[in-house]
């Protein structure tokens, strides 16, 4: 695994933290480092549904969630004296997960994942499933450690 770097997709909550501590107890039982990631995509929260276009949302108080929630999470794995850094993403999260697994061959993702009620189906679809169901058809080698809340 002398390559191999764990992404963990950062989401709040206490499903957020439960993916945060399994992250940081495979990077550090096979010392690599970890890559918090944020999407920022307003997007992927309203879907546009309604008609609301991701231009009439500021995405600034969406990245500043991010920003929050990986500071929060980087004192944990300081504390663990696991390597890290952070990323916080716009656009498509399906295009910016293939180009870092492309590019830098990462190949273990820890991915929250919590069952959303009626409404947010409706507005932003089921769950990610759906985009770990097309990463482990695309890269049948990677390794996603799933975290159910």
């Amino acid at each position: 695994m002398d390559n191999q770097i764990v992404i963990c997709i950062v989401k709040g909550g206490k499903i957020g933290e439960k993916a945060v501590e399994k992250a940081i107890g495979i990077a550090k039982e096979n010392s690599m480092k970890l890559i918090f990631l944020f999407s920022s995509d307003t997007d992927d929260i309203l879907s546009g549904n309604f008609g609301i276009s991701s231009d009439d949302i500021t995405s600034r108080g969406i990245e500043n969630i991010g920003k929050t929630l990986i500071s929060q999470f980087k004192d944990k794995a300081e504390n663990s004296g696991v390597k890290y850094s952070s990323k916080i993403v716009g656009g498509d999260l399906l295009d910016e997960l293939r180009k870092m697994i492309k590019r830098d061959d990462k190949s273990i993702f820890v991915v929250p994942r919590l069952e959303r009620g009626p409404i947010e189906k409706f507005l932003i679809g089921n769950s990610i499933d759906e985009y770990i169901d097309k990463l482990k058809k695309e890269f049948p080698l990677l390794k996603i450690y799933i975290v159910d809340g």
